[in-house]
């Protein structure tokens, strides 16, 4: 049912998250198991904002602050993209960029990355992450992409960042 599914996808988010360490990407703690619940608790580092809030708070950043967030973004999505074999975010958007207070940017949320197969092309039959970040090729039934996906959606994160407004995005 549900409730096996969900634990099945919250274990392979454990594993994933479990592997990964970099500085712009959201450390895994561990899992918490509250007595008496039947769906364990990821605990991961606290970071006070996301990169929306602060957008939607402050507009335009100044261009130190926004060319700086980006390029920690760029690190940490070369990250994930140079492992073997490659993890794709598939949900990379302002939503998932957490902010530490001296604004250095890492990639959070990787419920729905994915680990590529040694194969070209993943085939992965839902459509993650946040419809105006995503490429028009995986908006279709079946879709066929790499990290590509992820390039796309850092692209549409540059124009969000840079024009300081999420209508553009």
């Amino acid at each position: 049912g549900d409730t096996a599914y969900t634990l099945r996808r919250f274990e392979e988010e454990c594993r994933l998250l479990s592997q990964i360490r970099h500085p712009n990407i959201v450390q895994f703690l561990g899992v918490y198991f509250q007595q008496g619940k039947q769906v364990p608790i990821l605990v991961m580092e606290f970071l006070p904002t996301n990169l929306t809030s602060c957008i939607d708070k402050y507009g335009i950043l100044p261009n130190e602050i926004s060319y700086s967030i980006l390029y920690d973004v760029a690190l940490g999505l070369c990250y994930l993209h140079s492992q073997t074999p490659a993890i794709i975010h598939r949900d990379l958007s302002a939503n998932n960029v957490l902010l530490t207070s001296n604004m250095t940017a890492k990639i959070s949320d990787l419920g729905v990355a994915r680990i590529l197969n040694l194969t070209p092309l993943q085939r992965l039959t839902q459509n993650p992450g946040t419809a105006a970040y995503m490429p028009p090729e995986v908006m279709v039934a079946d879709p066929k992409y790499d990290t590509s996906i992820d390039v796309f959606s850092y692209g549409v994160l540059m124009i969000h960042v840079l024009s300081g407004d999420r209508k553009s995005t």
